[in-house]
């Protein structure tokens, strides 16, 4: 038991108050699991984001203007380690969670949250693609390169990187659905701002170059073939 649990009440007050403790708990439980994530240890960061879901929840009960943004953002990395880990309805309803909030708060606050809206639409592109279809993957990896091409073109060094990965993951979306000659010209723009950052910095960016590379090739190769001729025709 940490020092955190030992303060705080057990159970928690049933009047809705909020322990003073409580905020920066489930604040060092959501660094936890994002420690946990990046030592690879999935399973325990799972544990660990449900937890901080679970107190971030009781603390947007309270005071939702100064929580809902924590809680979201351990939805979205709690719906990432849930595909991660086999659990792809959990990951689904998460980040659809994630989803509808992001898109209120955006609509309110676009500055401070468009960016948040389209990380989570990302997500949501790689988990449709596995439970709802290319079509459904393909609308939100469009909303993503909407919103990313704006924030990239007001700031590249920041946005450059998801940019790409939004455009990469439309193009991989409409191969799946024979739009070849459509996911070639997306999987080319994502090359070309890969490219961009692979000739900036290679150590971080040449891998993920090399992959859309490689899908490029293919989906050309799908595009010039004799039976997509047939249907082009």
């Amino acid at each position: 038991m940490t020092l955190f649990e030992q303060l705080l009440p057990d159970p928690l007050p049933e009047d809705g108050t909020v322990p003073y403790l409580l905020p920066p708990y489930q604040q060092a439980v959501s660094a936890l699991g994002t420690a946990l994530l990046a030592s690879g240890r999935t399973q325990q960061a799972h544990a660990a984001f449900r937890q901080a879901v679970a107190m971030a929840e009781r603390l947007v009960e309270v005071n939702p203007q100064a929580y809902e943004p924590r809680l979201l953002d351990d939805l979205s990395s709690l719906g990432v380690v849930c595909s991660m880990t086999g659990r792809h309805e959990e990951a689904l309803e998460t980040l659809e969670l994630a989803l509808t909030r992001f898109v209120r708060l955006a609509r309110t606050n676009p500055v401070l949250h468009e960016a948040d809206l389209a990380r989570v639409l990302v997500h949501l592109t790689e988990t449709y693609a596995r439970e709802k279809g290319p079509q459904a993957a393909l609308a939100a990896a469009e909303q993503a390169v909407d919103i990313y091409r704006r924030l990239t073109a007001g700031h590249p060094r920041v946005y450059e990187p998801a940019f790409a990965q939004a455009l990469y993951l439309r193009g991989v979306n409409l191969a799946r659905l024979s739009r070849h000659m459509d996911a070639v010209d997306s999987l080319s723009d994502a090359v070309a701002v890969q490219r961009r950052l692979a000739d900036t910095t290679p150590q971080a960016h040449e891998a993920r170059l090399a992959e859309f590379l490689a899908a490029l090739t293919e989906v050309r190769r799908a595009a010039d073939s004799p039976a997509h001729e047939v249907v082009r025709d």
